[in-house]
């Protein structure tokens, strides 16, 4: 997901995820959700820990942007116990 900066610090990051985890928890079969952020973007880090995603991994190097390899921190969002 990425909001253009002219449009962060109005929640419109947040109304997507939200939107995005009602829609899952609406399949009885979905249990999880799992998502990637930049490990730079403490900002994205914080909304998902908000919303009781939990960190499980770091990868280094998992994204080359502008020449410039990242690192990216995996997240989960346990939906049901299973």
């Amino acid at each position: 997901m990425y909001v253009k900066p002219e449009f962060r610090g109005k929640g419109i990051a947040r109304s997507l995820i939200c939107e995005a985890l009602s829609l899952a928890r609406s399949v009885p079969e979905l249990k999880q959700v799992n998502l990637c952020a930049n490990a730079r973007n403490l900002t994205a880090i914080k909304l998902y820990e908000s919303l009781g995603f939990k960190a499980f991994g770091h990868e280094p190097g998992s994204m080359l942007i502008n020449g410039e390899l990242q690192d990216e921190i995996h997240m989960y969002l346990r939906l049901a116990d299973g």
